[in-house]
């Protein structure tokens, strides 16, 4: 369970990663929580982007951009992070270290935009 508590959109200057070209912002948020050992903690900043383009046109742009995060293909997930040597991304935590994960949107986002293919979610240390 997450809290929400702002939908601030960050300046692009203050965001390391850099977002997908033509990507829409889905959301975002610089004050977010959530529960590791049931604890509230707090999370990285993070931007929702969707885009039209498949997935493996996506990681492709990300592995050539993000050359000091490591990489994992995890089938229905690609994630890129920085700051761990292993993490799990199945576990809570996965909002408290700089990671970006690419995957299918899985169902149409038709308020966003519709023809979107990709999900791509980062969490980043602001500069």
């Amino acid at each position: 369970m997450r809290e929400y508590k702002d939908l601030i959109v960050p300046e692009r200057d203050k965001v390391p990663v850099p977002p997908y070209p033509g990507a829409r912002i889905a959301a975002a948020s610089t004050k977010i929580t959530t529960f590791v050992d049931n604890k509230v903690a707090p999370c990285l900043p993070f931007i929702k982007l969707f885009s039209t383009d498949p997935v493996g046109k996506v990681v492709d742009f990300y592995k050539r951009e993000l050359k000091d995060y490591k990489y994992q293909d995890m089938v229905l997930l690609h994630s890129f992070w920085a700051g761990r040597d292993k993490p799990t991304f199945a576990t809570s935590d996965g909002c408290q270290f700089p990671n970006v994960s690419v995957s299918k949107t899985g169902l149409p986002i038709s308020s966003i935009m519709p023809e979107a293919q990709t999900l791509i979610q980062i969490y980043y240390k602001p500069k």
